[in-house]
């Protein structure tokens, strides 16, 4: 859903209530926190007051709206929305895809394998809008975190028995081939997510608004759940980046 804002950016939102995840926006804005944490390819989030009126002037189509739960109101979680990007897919069509930001593509890595995003290698999951400090290229983000902690609708019981099961998740070809370039910054990342201390993912936790129903035992489980997937992270991709 888009939305135009006050100062006439558009911005992309979803919800925290909508019927196909609960969860939806906390894992969104729970990602991208923690990816720009670690210096990764995101677009700094927002929030956005979404009011009936809002809704009823977005004209969302009636399909919509009920997969959306009717009409939703509250601070949704929002990032600007590019109507000039192109998404993975655009450019493999067209037989090319260079970015500006290749080196971030190891936050992006890590970020997925610590929140637990299965749904990278979903093409649309990676959008690329012009860079104007280089024209011929362009600039990579990653969008899209919405499954990420077990699925839209997990539970503290789900992230407890899942917090120690991490990998590196699977991505595109072309993402898996760009980290193969640019592993000898594996280090550098590595360094910057130990570098994050309790109290730095306790404060990403505490931005998240009271209105999105997460109790106070959910957010206890989703600290432990990062930090023991902190520890975790370094040796995963020691061991995985030797076999690339």
């Amino acid at each position: 859903m888009v939305v135009e804002a006050k100062d006439d950016k558009l911005f992309l939102i979803k919800p925290h209530n909508i019927r196909y995840g609960k969860r939806v926006a906390t894992n969104e804005l729970i990602g991208t926190l923690l990816g720009l944490a670690i210096e990764g390819p995101f677009i700094p989030p927002a929030f956005i007051e979404l009011t009936k009126e809002v809704i009823d002037l977005s004209g969302i189509p009636r399909k919509l709206n009920y997969a959306l739960g009717g009409v939703v109101t509250g601070l949704a979680f929002g990032i600007e929305y590019f109507p000039s990007k192109n998404t993975a897919s655009d450019l493999r069509n067209k037989g090319t895809i260079k970015t500006s930001n290749s080196e971030q593509v190891i936050p992006l890595l890590i970020t997925d394998s610590w929140i637990h995003n299965t749904d990278r290698d979903n093409m649309g999951n990676l959008i690329f809008v012009p860079d104007t400090s280089s024209p011929l290229s362009r600039k990579m983000y990653a969008v899209d975190h919405g499954v990420a902690f077990g699925g839209p609708d997990w539970t503290a019981e789900q992230l407890e028995l899942e917090k120690t099961d991490i990998r590196v998740e699977n991505h595109l070809t072309f993402i898996h081939e760009l980290a193969n370039q640019q592993k000898g910054d594996l280090d550098k990342y590595l360094n910057k997510v130990e570098s994050l201390t309790r109290a730095d993912i306790y404060n990403i936790l505490q931005q998240i608004p009271k209105g999105w129903g997460v109790s106070l035992r959910e957010e206890v489980k989703l600290l432990d759940y990062l930090l023991i997937r902190q520890s975790l992270i370094r040796p995963t991709f020691t061991e995985a980046f030797k076999i690339w």
